[in-house]
């Protein structure tokens, strides 16, 4: 049995097209949880939902100005960074400072105390070291680039709630070829001069709720209490419909589930499309950390996020042993099915919670969508349907290449220095263990 186009076309429309973009605790995300935990019921599967709270933030006035002149000038792409702490009502106001990509020697420079700093990498914010580098500055505010996606439509600047806690800076994010422009303001013919930017960003941190659905369909033989989990994410980010990320890699679940329904296994598999991942896999690290009772059970997590750029290569991110490479490997090529393969520990997905827990991981994606990454370019029109359903084949051989025979065909092991990898990264980009109750005390429920 393969899978059909015509039923992930309509899963890809309801996600993005019919609901539209589903950021995190909204309405439009439980909308879309309830409708993928509708198609679970509507296949005879046991399902359900898991909620959860989380720390949220609801951002309320987001204004960037290049003040040099008597009439100040808008620049409309800036968009908050989530979490940020608010500025006065009135904004702040400074001289721009290039800081490139923070490291020492740019937070070195005299002078900064009182300018607002330009910085590329939006994501660098997760160092808890560049955080209080840039605490000690003495700048007024920040306007960070993310720069993996070089364009000017506007972009959703995200941040970890567990990254924010200890940082007071307010941040504003613009697009890359935006902060080009920025930085060319201060140019002259002859020198190079000041550019003076006034920064105002206000919202509000509230608690919110998201939720984790998931369906079964169990095992019939000896290992029937052995998991082979397969996973997406539901929210988008503001603004973003969301059509690659990661309707796609929903849709590619939805449509695994009608196609394993009735299937004879010896083990059982589990899906799960998780809430809260744009916020750095919230609802995964929930999941992994608290909901799974049975983790010791899991054989190898099968993540499929962002599976369906219209152009594109399809990539196959791994973590766990060379048997697992091969095992990816041999199953791609007896389908035909060109693929990169990258042994890589990556903590932008919601595989990393399980590696965390020494479950190795295989992630599809496919890259060739970065000109769409979290912007409204991110439509169905530029998604490609037929990628998203030669994805779901391979992933359905996959499983039953893993659920079907008595012995797994690789080890639930994790190559020690990925191990060690993950554990660093754990602890110093993902900021585990972090507590959630204590992040959302004295916020107001939503």
């Amino acid at each position: 049995m393969s899978a059909s186009i015509r039923e992930i076309e309509k899963h890809l429309h309801m996600l993005s097209v019919e609901i539209g973009s589903r950021v995190a605790g909204s309405q439009a995300e439980k909308k879309a949880a309830h409708s993928v935990e509708r198609h679970f019921q509507r296949l005879g599967l046991a399902s359900g939902q898991f909620r959860f709270r989380f720390p949220d933030y609801l951002p309320q006035t987001c204004r960037l100005e290049i003040v040099n002149g008597e009439k100040p000038r808008r620049i409309s792409s800036a968009r908050p960074m989530l979490y940020t702490p608010n500025t006065p009502e009135q904004g702040v106001t400074g001289d721009l400072v290039f800081l490139q990509t923070g490291t020492s020697c740019d937070l070195q420079q005299p002078g900064l105390k009182g300018k607002i700093g330009l910085l590329l990498g939006s994501l660098n914010l997760r160092s808890p070291a560049l955080r209080r580098r840039l605490m000690k500055t003495g700048l007024k505010a920040l306007v960070v680039v993310d720069h993996r996606t070089q364009y000017r439509t506007p972009i959703s600047v995200g941040a970890a709630p567990q990254w924010m806690l200890d940082f007071g800076l307010p941040v504003v994010g613009v697009p890359h070829l935006v902060a080009v422009d920025i930085l060319k303001q201060g140019k002259t013919r002859l020198k190079q001069g000041k550019t003076r930017l006034s920064v105002t960003t206000t919202g509000r941190r509230v608690a919110s709720e998201s939720q984790n659905v998931w369906a079964e369909i169990p095992g019939q033989g000896k290992s029937a209490s052995d998991v082979i989990l397969i996973t997406s994410h539901i929210d988008s980010v503001a603004g973003s419909p969301g059509a690659n990320d990661n309707a796609s890699g929903t849709a590619a679940v939805m449509e695994l589930a009608r196609l394993l329904r009735r299937a004879r296994l010896n083990r059982t598999v589990r899906l799960v499309c998780f809430g809260v991942e744009e916020r750095l896999s919230v609802g995964s690290y929930l999941y992994a950390t608290r909901q799974v009772t049975d983790a010791a059970k899991i054989k190898v997590c099968i993540n499929l996020d962002s599976i369906g750029a219209i152009a594109g290569e399809d990539t196959v991110t791994l973590a766990g042993t060379p048997a697992l490479h091969g095992f990816v490997r041999k199953t791609y090529d007896a389908r035909k099915h060109g693929a990169a393969l990258v042994d890589q520990v990556v903590i932008y997905s919601d595989m990393f919670p399980l590696n965390m827990l020494g479950i190795p991981s295989v992630w599809c994606f496919r890259t060739g969508g970065q000109w769409a990454f979290h912007t409204k370019l991110d439509n169905i029109a530029n998604v490609s349907s037929q990628a998203i359903l030669r994805t779901t084949d391979t992933v359905l051989e996959m499983v039953h290449r893993t659920a079907t025979p008595q012995r797994m065909p690789f080890p639930r092991k994790m190559d020690p220095q990925a191990m060690a990898e993950i554990n660093a990264a754990a602890r110093d980009a993902y900021g585990h263990p972090w507590n959630i109750e204590k992040s959302m005390r004295g916020m107001r429920r939503v």
